[in-house]
């Protein structure tokens, strides 16, 4: 229950983001996103050391202080983001890659948080996870209705060098750090659907409609130039 109500108040608050945008009440999109990614860290940090907290020291589980690194596609995205975000200037290239990757894999753990099933709804663990992928699906939309983000299909190998990295950074993580299953390298966002969320199939999806709405982008701007020059 606890959890039904969280998606149908992120819902709301989506809703009324988007419309909040389209009356241009976000006039000052530098400052608000930048405040938001600051805050966007902030999460991810408290989200890592208190899973990496639990699993040590209160669980005693067999686990690793290399935990603190994010070891999932979305917990990757949000740290990329919030950095980009604080440290970069708009429409650089980690926004334009990692903002895909996330903006999927979150909407997928804002519906399915599978984390859920082993541990509680109100507990610190639970709530950063939760808000952090909420926080970053919300940023991504601000940040494409503003176009503090503008999609390109030129900036379609962002992407691609953008999931090499991540598997890349996976492979390191499990061979290096002993870090199980990391990047959802043999383990699927979701556990009732392994083939459906698994990384390939993921990453695959993600790259396909990535390019299908970077390609309707320019279509729809360059038809924008050509009529304007009509008038």
């Amino acid at each position: 229950m606890p959890h039904i109500s969280y998606i149908i108040l992120n819902i709301i608050i989506l809703i009324l983001t988007i419309i909040l945008c389209g009356k241009g009440f976000l006039k000052g999109k530098q400052l608000i996103i930048k405040i938001a990614g600051i805050i966007l860290f902030v999460l991810v940090i408290i989200n890592r050391f208190s899973i990496t907290i639990y699993d040590n020291v209160i669980a005693s589980k067999d686990a690793s202080w290399w935990e603190l690194l994010p070891n999932s596609i979305c917990g990757l995205s949000s740290l990329l983001l919030a950095l980009a975000i604080i440290l970069g200037k708009e429409d650089n290239w980690i926004l334009n890659s990692a903002s895909y990757l996330g903006f999927f894999g979150s909407a997928i753990v804002i519906f399915y948080p599978d984390f859920l099933i082993t541990q509680p709804f109100f507990s610190i663990r639970s709530i950063t996870g939760l808000l952090h992928h909420s926080l970053m699906n919300l940023l991504i939309i601000v940040m494409m209705i503003t176009g503090y983000i503008k999609p390109s299909r030129t900036k379609f190998k962002y992407l691609i060098i953008m999931m090499a990295f991540y598997m890349t950074y996976g492979i390191f993580l499990i061979d290096a750090l002993g870090i199980d299953n990391a990047m959802q390298i043999g383990k699927p966002l979701i556990k009732n659907a392994p083939i459906l969320t698994s990384w390939y199939v993921v990453f695959l999806a993600t790259a396909v409609v990535t390019y299908l709405y970077e390609w309707l982008f320019d279509f729809f701007r360059q038809k924008s130039k050509k009529n304007s020059l009509f008038r």
